[in-house]
């Protein structure tokens, strides 16, 4: 379990540098490539969607995990980890492919950048996610952006 888990930590201690790089991109003025960046519309839109996707893969492994009664904290522990964690990583790998709109990079940034420390604190004990609410502030900063969908 220790290289999983290596590996893990390697990807959250890269995340950072990834998503500045992938926010980043496209923002220049050029368009050689023909793309266009979104509008405050679309790229809420876009997002929304990518959210609602990952509300229903939770909502499902909550949904399974309940299914033969009350799980131990082993199992809710399992859940965490194997299916619930891995929705989150999902979407903030979804979000930061979309191009932010011009001008609101660093404030979809410190979305991202809210969701990635929680879902952090998250995988270094996954209880906290059912005894307590380690994406609060995440979602209070996605909602406040306009991202209501992340909020789950």
């Amino acid at each position: 379990m220790a290289g999983p888990r290596r590996l893990i930590s390697l990807i959250s201690l890269a995340f950072p540098f990834l998503l500045a790089a992938s926010l980043l991109t496209g923002c220049g003025g050029g368009g050689d490539d023909g793309s266009t960046a979104l509008t405050r519309s679309q790229f809420l839109g876009q997002a929304q969607a990518v959210c609602q996707d990952a509300k229903a893969e939770k909502e499902q492994a909550v949904s399974l995990a309940l299914e033969g009664g009350e799980p131990s904290r082993q199992d809710l522990e399992g859940v965490v980890e194997d299916r619930i964690v891995p929705a989150y990583r999902k979407m903030l790998s979804r979000l930061t492919q979309l191009e932010a709109p011009a001008g609101e990079e660093q404030a979809v940034e410190a979305v991202v950048a809210k969701y990635e420390s929680a879902l952090e604190a998250t995988e270094a004990q996954p209880l906290q996610l059912i005894e307590g609410d380690p994406f609060g502030k995440a979602e209070s900063a996605a909602q406040e952006y306009g991202l209501k969908a992340c909020v789950f």
